[in-house]
């Protein structure tokens, strides 16, 4: 543990403490099948190679007593009482000095800075970057009914509502900042967790999330026929699919069954996903529910020009069997390689991708169901 104490002009004390939550863990990476359009063998000889593990970080909790906080979702800035910059997120050196000079909410109490991270109004980076914070805390004995205020930026959407309910954290102790960012606080913890587009990420955080909110009957699924799982992404969002109707009809001709996630419960979901022997998938936040899917479920991720390793590695956290059809040749690096897949992720390169519609050929998808389902 690493303790400091700070004095400030107005003589109140900041101390600022450190502990380890969980140690950083080697876990083996299993390659995954890919398919893409004029797939040959000489293509497949000249990958590039795969990691072939996933190193994860430390995971540490950092408790600051007399705390300025400013947050607005991706970006945040901690300062102890004699203005010593603790922990800083996307924050400009301008912002970070006008900070002082604004008027600060006062928290009495403890506080959890929940909401630290970028896209946190999204299933996945809610699930799995935000809410295992409180896993980790209650893994180290810490009763979060002990917690006065969790830190968002909004908590508006009916997933985060369901979730926070889940846990038992009801509305009023939850401090939303996207109108008042500056907050002064007793007492605030910070949780570190990055997963590094999901190839840092520990093993404990899906178990969790599906140990908490996984209630279906375990039961049922020995009286339930299984199921191969297309689950579809509503109309008018970004990244859609251009042939979605050539796509769905494929596959409905290959027995799944079609679904939307949007409008179901996160039980609802978890129950679906929980009985499927195949899922289907268009790269988005639905494939976050694979955290619910029984160990050696095939999973088939169908990507246009927004890579990213998110759910190659969480397939391989929760056991699952990953194939993966891409756009071109090209994108494979992306896939199966952190540091390549941090590097292609510019803001950049972010702002056309994660937005343009594309085509999924049918070859290449038959292809893969067909090697799938064999």
């Amino acid at each position: 543990m690493r303790v400091s104490t700070l004095k400030s002009s107005t003589e109140k004390l900041s101390v600022v403490s450190e502990v380890c939550l969980c140690e950083s863990v080697c876990y083996p990476l299993v390659a995954p099948s890919v398919y893409w359009p004029g797939l040959d063998s000489l293509q497949v000889q000249s990958l590039p190679k795969p990691d072939s593990d996933m190193v994860t970080k430390p995971v540490t909790l950092t408790t600051v007593t007399n705390a300025s906080v400013y947050l607005t979702g991706g970006r945040h800035a901690v300062h102890t009482s004699d203005g010593s910059l603790i922990s800083v997120n996307r924050v400009s050196s301008k912002r970070l000095a006008d900070i002082p000079w604004r008027a600060h909410t006062h928290l009495s109490g403890t506080s959890l800075l929940l909401g630290n991270s970028a896209g946190a109004a999204c299933y996945y980076h809610w699930m799995l970057d935000l809410l295992p914070k409180i896993g980790f805390i209650q893994q180290a004995g810490i009763d979060i009914n002990s917690i006065d205020h969790f830190l968002v930026r909004e908590a508006v959407t009916p997933f985060q509502i369901e979730t926070l309910e889940k846990l038992g954290i009801d509305r009023s102790r939850i401090v939303q900042t996207a109108k008042q960012p500056y907050l002064s606080c007793d007492e605030v913890m910070l949780v570190s967790l990055d997963h590094h587009v999901n190839m840092t990420m520990h093993r404990f955080v899906p178990e969790w999330v599906n140990a908490t909110f996984n209630e279906h009957d375990e039961s049922a699924d020995k009286i339930s026929s299984p199921k191969r799982l297309y689950v579809k992404r509503p109309a008018g969002v970004r990244r859609a699919i251009d042939n979605a109707d050539e796509v769905e009809n494929l596959l409905v001709g290959f027995g799944f069954e079609s679904v939307l996630m949007e409008g179901l419960s996160i039980d609802e979901q978890a129950h679906l996903f929980s009985q499927a022997d195949v899922i289907v998938a268009q790269h988005g936040g639905a494939l976050t529910n694979t955290v619910f899917a029984r160990p050696d479920t095939k999973v088939v991720e169908i990507f246009g020009p927004h890579v990213y390793p998110f759910y190659y590695g969480l397939a391989n956290l929760c056991g699952l069997e990953y194939h993966a059809i891409l756009q071109n040749v090209d994108d494979y690096a992306s896939l199966v390689q952190k540091d390549t897949a941090l590097r292609m992720g510019s803001d950049e390169s972010l702002a056309v991708s994660q937005r343009e519609d594309f085509s999924v050929d049918v070859v290449a998808l038959e292809k893969a169901i067909t090697a799938v389902l064999a």
